[in-house]
C-alpha cells in the first residue's frame, strides 16, 4: 500500500517479511500511456499542442467566443471544455483528444476569427495555433482518440473494487494483445487513415501529401567538425506521407505501448499476482 496509506507498507513488513508488494494496475498502466507520450518526439509535440489549446481557450475573453461558437455548430449539443493534461490521470488525456476531436471545427473557427482581431497578442497565439491543426495533427489526434479510449476502458476495470487480481491479470492480458494486433494486421492503420481524412475534409483541413519534416534536425555539434556519411537515426524526418506516418509514427506508437506493457506487465509478474489470487480463500 502507499500514496494516502504510506507507511503501511512497512508495518505489514516489519510483521510478515515475504510479503509481496502489487503495485496499481490502474497507476501502472497510466505510466505506460505517459512513457509512450515522452518517448516519442512526435506524440510529445501533439501533446504540448493539446495543452497550448488548453491554456488559450481557457482565457475569459476566448472561452466566451469559444462557447459561442460551440452553440452556433453544435445547437443541441452541451458545449465541451478542454482539460488541462496531468501525468497522473489518463482520463483527462483522452477527454482532451475526444473534446478536441468532436469539437474541431468550433476550434478552428474561434482561432480563425481571433486570428483577425485587432488585439495583437491574441491574433499572433491564435495564428500559431491555427498554423498547426493540420493534417498530421489530424492523424495524430485520430489515433490517440481511439488508443486512449481504449486504455481508459482498461483503468476503468481495473479500478473497480470488486475486481480480483487473477481477473485484472486476464484483462491486461488481452489489452497486450490491442498493439500487437495493429502492428501485423495490414490494415489497421488504413482505417485511422480514412478517419483522419474525413475529420480534415469536414473541417477543410487540406489533405497534405507532400513529403516534409515536421522538424529540422540539427547535427549534433560534436559531429559538426566531421564529415557525415550515414543520415543519423535521430535525423529521420515525420513526413505527411502516408507510408512515412504508417512507419515512422503509428508503428513507434504501438510498438512503444507493446514494449512498456511488457515491461510493467511482465509474465512474472502476472504469474505470482495469479498465484497470490489462489491463496485468497473467497476465490476457492
Amino acid at each position: 500500500m502507499s500514496g494516502k496509506h504510506n507507511g503501511v507498507a512497512r508495518i505489514l513488513r516489519n510483521e510478515a517479511k515475504y510479503a509481496f508488494y502489487v503495485h496499481c494496475h490502474a497507476h501502472r498502466l497510466n505510466l505506460v500511456i505517459v512513457d509512450t507520450v515522452k518517448g516519442i518526439p512526435d506524440a510529445a509535440d501533439f501533446f504540448a499542442l493539446l495543452e497550448k489549446l488548453y491554456v488559450f481557450l481557457s482565457r475569459s475573453y476566448v472561452h466566451s467566443k469559444y462557447k459561442g461558437i460551440q452553440s452556433d455548430i453544435f445547437p443541441n449539443e452541451t458545449p465541451r471544455e478542454l482539460p488541462a493534461l496531468s501525468d497522473t490521470r489518463l482520463a483527462c488525456r483522452y477527454i482532451s483528444c475526444r473534446n478536441v476531436r468532436d469539437r474541431l471545427p468550433a476550434i478552428l473557427k474561434t482561432l480563425e476569427e481571433i486570428s483577425l482581431e485587432d488585439n495583437a497578442e491574441r491574433a499572433i497565439d491564435a495564428r500559431g495555433l491555427l498554423g498547426q491543426l493540420d493534417f498530421f495533427f489530424a492523424v495524430m489526434l485520430t489515433i490517440f482518440s481511439t488508443i486512449l479510449q481504449e486504455s481508459k476502458g482498461l483503468s476503468d476495470m481495473l479500478q473497480n473494487p470488486s475486481l480480483d487480481l487473477a481477473k485484472a491479470t486476464d484483462i491486461v492480458g488481452n489489452f497486450k494483445c490491442g498493439p500487437r494486433d495493429m502492428r501485423s494486421e495490414k490494415d489497421a492503420f488504413d482505417a485511422y487513415w480514412e478517419a483522419a481524412s474525413g475529420l480534415a475534409t469536414s473541417c477543410e483541413i487540406p489533405i497534405d501529401t507532400e513529403h516534409r519534416p515536421r522538424r529540422q534536425r540539427r547535427l549534433p555539434i560534436r559531429l559538426q567538425d566531421s564529415v557525415v556519411t550515414k543520415r543519423l537515426m535521430a535525423e529521420e524526418d515525420t513526413s505527411t506521407t502516408k507510408e512515412s506516418i504508417k512507419i515512422h509514427m503509428f508503428y513507434s506508437i504501438v510498438d512503444t505501448i507493446t514494449a512498456e506493457m511488457n515491461k510493467r506487465f511482465s509474465t512474472e509478474n502476472c504469474q505470482i499476482m495469479r498465484g497470490i489470487q489462489s491463496l485468497n480463500p473467497e476465490s476457492i
